[in-house]
């Protein structure tokens, strides 16, 4: 299990959020970021993917159109969310399904469009 300390805050990146990720109620807030702030993230290692290998070709796309590089994974942790942490969700329009005889052609990728949502906990509190 994923959890942290009060000392060290995580920024996790995935396509979706779900309840399973939190132990208790919480408290938050929803705010669009720009590619170039995830970016940043990224390449400073301000991120912590939780992104399944059957995914490699959304991210395939992705490093295709940024040059952004994420390890994905064979299994997905149980993650914790507390206080202060947060989850970058990443939303992909515009590219066709999955094919897996093909990859996607760089006309599919530009077209598409890559959006970024910082979920960010602000408190977390029982009934």
């Amino acid at each position: 299990m994923i959890t942290s300390g009060e000392s060290k805050k995580k920024r996790f990146l995935g396509f979706t959020i779900s309840d399973s990720m939190f132990s208790t109620n919480a408290i938050i807030t929803r705010k669009e970021i720009s590619t170039r702030e995830f970016m940043e993230w990224v390449e400073a290692g301000e991120v912590i993917p939780v992104i399944l290998q059957k995914h490699k070709f959304i991210v395939d796309a992705l490093q295709s159109r940024y040059g952004i590089k994420i390890e994905l994974l064979d299994k997905l942790p149980e993650i914790n969310f507390q206080e202060g942490d947060s989850l970058v969700v990443m939303q992909v329009r515009g590219l066709p399904p999955y094919n897996p005889n093909c990859e996607y052609t760089a006309a599919e990728i530009i077209s598409a469009s890559f959006s970024f949502s910082l979920w960010k906990i602000l408190s977390t509190f029982s009934r």
